[in-house]
C-alpha cells in the first residue's frame, strides 16, 4: 500500500481532526460528512493525512450486486456503504481539485474509484433515495476532477484510455459545465479544457462517439446544443489566457464520428452560425489571436456543409457582414515566411561586415572577447551547416508506415489527412500503418497541431532536424556513453534523449526516464504517442526532444530520430553487457567506446536518413 494510504496517517493529525477521521475510518456516515466540511479549514499537510479515510471508504466490497438493487433488497449495510463511498468520492474531489493526490498512488486509488464511479452512473434510477441531493451533472463533474488528477500517473491514465464508460462520464461533466450558468467563465473554461486534455483519443473509433452522445443526452440534438454552448462560453470570457486553447479542443468530442452531415444539420438547427458570429465578435481586439482564427475557420467550414445557401443566409441574418467589416478593417496582414528569409540574407551579409568592425574595434582585447569568438564561430558553423543542407536535399521524405521506411522526394508522398502529420509512399503503407499503430494516435497528434499551431515553416523545421543530425553525430561519443550508462543504472526503463539549446555553445546533452514527465498535458501526450510508434518500429526510431529558446522562452519540439537498421540500438546493449557485474561503465569505458567506434561508420551512413 502506498504510505499515503495507510490508517496509521491519522494518528498525526490534531486532536480535534484526528476523532473525525478515526471515525470515518471506521465507516460512520456522520463524521464522513463531517470530514467533508473540516478539509476545506486544514492546512495542506493536515489535509493529507485524511486521504486513508477516503480509500477505506471506497472499498469495492461494499458494492451492492445488480440482483439486490432490481430487487430492491440491498441490505442496510449496502446502502450504508453506497453513501460513505458517495461522500468518500465528494471529498477525493477535493483533493484532486488542490492537487494533493501523491501521484504514485493514483494506481491503487484508480480501481476503487472506477468501480464506485461505474455504479453511481450505471444504477441511477435505482439510488435516487442516496443520490437525491446531488444531480447527476453534477456528480459527474465530480468525477471528470478525480480523473483528471488521476491521470497525472502515466500508467493510471493508459487504463483510463482503455475503460469503456469514461468517455461518457467525461462527456457528461463537459455538458454539465458549459451549460452552467456563467458567473464564474473563466473557472469553467479551466475545468473543461482539463477534461480535454484526458479524454480518450482514438481516430475512428464509434465506440467513444456513441458514449459521447449518450453522456450529452442520447442524440446529436444534445450534441449540437452542447457544442454551441461550448462557444458561447469562450464569448463570456474572451481574455482567458486558456480560451484559445479551450475553444480549440472542442474537436475532441467528436472523434468518431462516421457521418458528418446529420450533426451538421443539428448544429444549424442550433443556431451553431449565430453563436459563432457572437463568439467572434466577442473575441475581436482580445489578445485570443489563437481563438479568433480557430473560430473564422470554422464559420468558413460551416459556411460550405450543404446545401450551403441556408446557411450563408443564416448567416447575413445574424449579422455576418458587420462581422466582416469590423475585422477586415482591424486584422493586419503579413508575411511571416518573407521576414524569416530576409533574416537569413542579413546574417549573411552582416556577418562579415560585424566581424571587420570587432577587429577594428579591438574587442578581442575586451572583457567579452570569449563571449564574441564564441558567437562568431558558432554563427559561422550554422551558415556553413545552412549552406550545406541547402545545396543537399531538404525536401526528402521518409515513409512512416515503420515496416517500409521508404526515403524519397516530398511530392511522392501523400500526408495523412487526419492529423496532416505523418506521411506515407503509398496508400498500402498508409493503411498498414492505420492498423499497426497510426490509429492510436492520430486524433493526439491533430489536437496538438490545433493547441500548438507550428510556428515553424518548413524550411526551417528542415533546417533544425539537420542542424539535430549534424550535432547529434558530432557529439554521439558522449551521448552513448551517457546511453550506455542509464541502461546499465536502469535496465529496462525507456528513455528520451534530450538536446537543450541554451548556451552559446554547446547543447546540453541529457538522458531522462520516460515517467519523467509527469505533467499530464497536450505535449508529454504527443511525446507519448511518438514513443508507442518508436516501441513499434523494432529499434529503428527513437524519440528525441529538443528545447530551443525564443526570447526568455522555451519551446519544446519533439524530434523521431529514424535509421535503416537498429545498429545503434544493439551497440548500446552489447556495452551494457560489456561492464561486468559490480563495476560501473567508467570502468571499462575504453571497452564502450570500441563498440561505438566499430559501427560508426555505418551509423553516419544512416543517420543521414533522419526523417
Amino acid at each position: 500500500m502506498h504510505p499515503s494510504l495507510r490508517p496509521e496517517n491519522v494518528a498525526k493529525l490534531p486532536p480535534s481532526a484526528r476523532s473525525v477521521a478515526e471515525s470515518a475510518l471506521a465507516g460512520s456516515l456522520t463524521a464522513v460528512h463531517q470530514l467533508c466540511a473540516l478539509l476545506p479549514l486544514l492546512p495542506t499537510p493536515e489535509v493529507s493525512n485524511t486521504l486513508p479515510c477516503v480509500f477505506a471508504n471506497i472499498d469495492t466490497s461494499g458494492i451492492p450486486s445488480a440482483s439486490e438493487l432490481d430487487a430492491q433488497l440491498a441490505t442496510a449495510a449496502s446502502m450504508l456503504a453506497v453513501e460513505l463511498a458517495l461522500s468518500a468520492v465528494t471529498a477525493l474531489a477535493f483533493f484532486a481539485r488542490a492537487s494533493l493526490i501523491p501521484v504514485d498512488a493514483c494506481p491503487e486509488i484508480w480501481p476503487r474509484f472506477w468501480k464506485w464511479t461505474y455504479f453511481f452512473h450505471q444504477y441511477w434510477d435505482s439510488l435516487t433515495s442516496v443520490l437525491h441531493t446531488i444531480p447527476q451533472g453534477e456528480l459527474s463533474r465530480l468525477h471528470a476532477s478525480c480523473i483528471v488528477s488521476l491521470c497525472n500517473h502515466s500508467g493510471t491514465m493508459d487504463q483510463v484510455h482503455s475503460t469503456p464508460g469514461v468517455p461518457r462520464i467525461l462527456a457528461m461533466a463537459w455538458k454539465t459545465l458549459v451549460d452552467a450558468p456563467r458567473t464564474q467563465p473563466e473557472r469553467l473554461i479551466r475545468e473543461v479544457y482539463d477534461i480535454t486534455f484526458v479524454f480518450p483519443v482514438e481516430g475512428n473509433n464509434s465506440a467513444h462517439f456513441d458514449e459521447v452522445v449518450d453522456g450529452v443526452g442520447g442524440n446529436l440534438q444534445h450534441l449540437a446544443a452542447a457544442f454551441a454552448n461550448h462557444f458561447s462560453l469562450a464569448a463570456a470570457s474572451p481574455d482567458s489566457e486558456f480560451t484559445g486553447r479551450y475553444l480549440m479542443s472542442v474537436g475532441i468530442f467528436l472523434g468518431g464520428a462516421s457521418d458528418p452531415v446529420p450533426f451538421q444539420a443539428a448544429l444549424r438547427a442550433h443556431g451553431i452560425l449565430p453563436t459563432l458570429l457572437t463568439t467572434i465578435s466577442a473575441l475581436h481586439n482580445t489578445p485570443a489571436v489563437q481563438a479568433l482564427t480557430f473560430c473564422l475557420t470554422y464559420l468558413c467550414e460551416a459556411l460550405g456543409w450543404p446545401p450551403g445557401y441556408t446557411y450563408v443566409t443564416q448567416a447575413l441574418d445574424a449579422g455576418l457582414l458587420r462581422v466582416v467589416v469590423r475585422l477586415a478593417t482591424s486584422i493586419k496582414m503579413g508575411s511571416r515566411d518573407g521576414s524569416r528569409d530576409a533574416t537569413y540574407i542579413s546574417v549573411k551579409l552582416l556577418l562579415k561586415e560585424a566581424k571587420g568592425f570587432a577587429s577594428a574595434s579591438h574587442i578581442d582585447m575586451s572583457a567579452f572577447r570569449t563571449e564574441w569568438n564564441d558567437f562568431v564561430s558558432l554563427t559561422e558553423a550554422r551558415l556553413q551547416l545552412l549552406h550545406r543542407w541547402e545545396g543537399s536535399r531538404p525536401y526528402f521524405k521518409a515513409c512512416d508506415n515503420l515496416k517500409c521506411g521508404k526515403i524519397g522526394p516530398r511530392r511522392n508522398f501523400q500526408c495523412c489527412g487526419g492529423c496532416r502529420t505523418t506521411n506515407y509512399c503509398s496508400t498500402k503503407c498508409q493503411s498498414a500503418d492505420w492498423h499497426n499503430s497510426h490509429r492510436e494516435i492520430c486524433d493526439t497528434f491533430k489536437q496538438f497541431k490545433i493547441e500548438h499551431p507550428e510556428i515553424l515553416t518548413i524550411r526551417e523545421k528542415g533546417f533544425l532536424r539537420a542542424l539535430l543530425t549534424a550535432d547529434y553525430l558530432r557529439l554521439l561519443p558522449g551521448i552513448f556513453i551517457r546511453q550506455v550508462i542509464f541502461m546499465h543504472s536502469w535496465p529496462r526503463e525507456p528513455f528520451y534523449t534530450v538536446l537543450t539549446y541554451s548556451d552559446a555553445h554547446e547543447p546540453k546533452i541529457e538522458v531522462c526516464p520516460q515517467r519523467a514527465m509527469n505533467e499530464v498535458n497536450m505535449y508529454t501526450r504527443t511525446v507519448a504517442a511518438h514513443s508507442l510508434r518508436s516501441r513499434k518500429s523494432g529499434a529503428r526510431m527513437e524519440v528525441h526532444l529538443v528545447f530551443l529558446y525564443q526570447g526568455a522562452q522555451v519551446r519544446p519540439l519533439v524530434f523521431p530520430m529514424r535509421a535503416a537498421t537498429a545498429t545503434l540500438h544493439l551497440a548500446r546493449f552489447r556495452a551494457v553487457r560489456k561492464v561486468p557485474p559490480g563495476m560501473t561503465v567508467g570502468q571499462v569505458l575504453p571497452e564502450v567506446k570500441a563498440i561505438l567506434e566499430a559501427v560508426l561508420p555505418e551509423l553516419e551512413r544512416e543517420m543521414s536518413l533522419i526523417h
